[in-house]
C-alpha cells in the first residue's frame, strides 16, 4: 500500500506517528477494518508491550460499530482487546437523549465509559479499578468523577420528581 508516516513525538518510552495510506484489497489490519466499518477520520492509539497490542479508537460515531467488532473477531479471533471512544461536542455536556446534562466533560466521559463498559450492570462487568485502567486515569480520580456525576444526576432526578409532584398536586 502507498503509505506516508510522520513522527509527531518521540520519548524514551513512546513513539507517536501520523500515518496515512491507501488500502490494498487483501489487507485485514485493524485500521483497514475500522475504516471499512467506521469511515474515514478514525484516530488510533496503539500500545505495544511484548507480544501484546492494545488499540484505542476514537471515531465520530458514524458507521456500524457492531459490524466492526464482528469483522475484527473474524480477522483476529479472541486475542484482540479493543476500547472504543466516540467524539462528542465539547462545548456542553449532553445526556443520552441529547439534552444538556449539566455535567463537566470529565464527569460525563467517566459516566459514559462506566455505562459502556458495564460498571452499572448487575453483576458488574468491570470494577472501578479495571475501568480506570481502560481510561488511563488513577482509580481515585475515576471514583471521584463518578461520585460527583452520580450526585449531580441524583439531585437532578429528585428535583425533577418534586416539580412533577407539585404540578400533579395543582390539578
Amino acid at each position: 500500500a502507498t503509505q506516508t508516516t510522520r513522527v509527531l513525538d518521540r520519548t524514551d518510552d513512546a513513539l507517536i506517528l501520523y500515518s496515512d495510506w491507501e488500502r490494498t484489497p487483501t489487507c485485514a489490519s485493524v485500521p483497514h477494518i475500522a475504516r471499512d466499518h467506521l469511515g474515514d477520520g478514525v484516530l488510533f492509539e496503539t500500545r505495544h508491550e511484548g507480544r501484546h497490542y492494545t488499540w484505542r479508537l476514537i471515531h465520530s460515531g458514524d458507521g456500524d460499530v457492531a459490524a466492526f467488532f464482528d469483522a475484527l473477531k473474524v480477522a483476529v479471533g479472541e486475542c484482540a482487546q479493543m476500547e472504543m471512544l466516540r467524539t462528542a461536542d465539547t462545548t456542553s455536556a449532553r445526556g443520552s437523549d441529547g439534552t444538556p446534562s449539566g455535567l463537566p466533560p470529565a464527569q460525563e466521559a467517566a459516566l459514559q465509559a462506566a455505562v459502556e463498559h458495564g460498571y452499572y450492570e448487575s453483576p458488574r462487568e468491570v470494577d472501578v479499578g479495571k475501568l480506570a485502567e481502560h481510561l488511563d486515569v488513577p482509580r481515585s480520580t475515576l471514583t471521584y468523577r463518578l461520585r460527583r456525576a452520580e450526585e449531580h444526576l441524583a439531585k437532578q432526578h429528585v428535583a425533577g420528581e418534586r416539580v412533577t409532584e407539585e404540578q400533579l398536586a395543582s390539578y
